[in-house]
């Protein structure tokens, strides 16, 4: 608050108390003249020097705390006007972001559900994709596995022919060979070993 406009309130105050005491006084002298007394009454007199002390004293000693306080309340009253404007302006500015989303809600959903079933999709592919190459190398290894099983059996088929065969052999060379057809094969072998 400005010192020229607070002393401009307060002399407004005081010319404003001395009318009120001049019309106070101007009714106690008429009343008094209708009694018969010409003049102000020195209780009417004393009343209004008092009052006017009364005044000059309150202005003296109260000025500066109800000029402080005037001002200090002004200041927390500015502060409370500011701080309203800027929280009815930041609903404001929420209001109109939450009406843009609820305008936006509809499309930002429908976008949402696309992009959710491309991406299913798109891992439904991989997924299969994986399974696929997964099923290929189980064949693949399957394969494997079974060549060397059917590589493994196939020896030991061979192997047990082979087995059965010189068993065989023995049991028809034993039943059949004689004596001198021993004595003709040892020869031909000796006769083999001395000629390398």
């Amino acid at each position: 608050m400005k010192k020229s406009g607070y002393y401009k309130k307060f002399y407004q105050s005081v010319f404003g108390a001395s009318m009120l005491m001049i019309s106070s006084l101007a009714h106690a002298v008429e009343e008094e003249a209708h009694k018969g007394n010409p003049g102000p009454s020195i209780g009417t007199l004393y009343h209004a020097i008092n009052f006017l002390i009364l005044v000059i004293i309150l202005f003296v000693l109260l000025r500066k705390p109800v000029k402080n306080f005037f001002e200090a309340r002004a200041k927390l009253v500015g502060k409370a006007v500011e701080e309203a404007r800027k929280a009815h302006q930041l609903a404001w500015n929420q209001h109109e972001e939450i009406n843009k989303r609820l305008k936006n809600l509809e499309e930002e959903s429908r976008r949402m559900m696309a992009s959710f079933r491309e991406e299913g999709e798109e891992e439904k592919k991989k997924l299969l994709s994986q399974a696929q190459i997964f099923a290929e190398k189980m064949k693949q290894d399957a394969a494997l596995i079974a060549d060397g099983e059917l590589k493994r059996a196939k020896e030991e088929l061979k192997e047990m022919a082979i087995g059965l065969s010189k068993d065989l052999a023995r049991k028809i060379i034993k039943e059949e060979l004689k004596p001198e057809d021993q004595d003709r094969l040892t020869k031909n072998y000796l006769e083999g070993l001395k000629a390398l």
